[in-house]
């Protein structure tokens, strides 16, 4: 094997044994693709760093092959973790589950909550209140999942469930 190309070889392993975790892993997609792309940028400029450092100027004929080495390995690298993380990316949008299972249940919860005629003034009032906790607990997140709080996604999650759980007593006590 030419040893000119084991950097690069190297490289692309190590990428795509990342890219197959990510994949496996698909809850990490979105954080290896970001390694992967730093991975390729490190890639370049390794490549460059090695064409440069390997030419010499007064014997030109004998330097283009490691100059042309270095750059193999700048744009192989780069490539490849690009390519990886796009199809990261790409699976964690295309392939991102719906939420859409527990909307409708939790519609279908309030659709029966204010329907219900023996709901008496104090109980619409509750009920109110506690819609009101769950928007405020949903609400504030950025990209990165994080309230204004610093709270995770999780965390919210968490604190809508009180509320939901006592307007799931409520549905539950209008029906007896």
């Amino acid at each position: 094997m030419d040893t000119s190309l084991l950097p690069t070889a190297l490289l692309v392993t190590v990428l795509l044994a990342l890219f197959v975790y990510g994949w496996v892993r698909s809850e990490r997609g979105v954080a290896i693709a970001s390694l992967l792309v730093s991975i390729g940028l490190f890639g370049t400029f390794l490549g460059i760093a090695y064409a440069l450092f390997g030419f010499d100027t007064s014997a030109i004929d004998e330097s283009v092959p490691t100059l042309l080495s270095g750059m193999r390995l700048a744009f192989v690298t780069s490539v490849v973790g690009l390519f990886f993380a796009v199809m990261l990316r790409a699976r964690a949008i295309i392939g991102a589950p719906s939420d859409d299972s527990e909307m409708d249940d939790m519609g279908a919860l309030l659709r029966q909550l204010t329907t219900r005629e023996e709901v008496g003034r104090e109980e619409h009032r509750e009920i109110a209140d506690l819609l009101r906790s769950i928007r405020v607990a949903l609400s504030g997140a950025g990209k990165n999942g994080r309230d204004e709080s610093g709270g995770s996604s999780t965390e919210r999650i968490g604190r809508v469930a009180d509320p939901v759980d006592q307007l799931s007593g409520y549905a539950h006590e209008t029906d007896t």
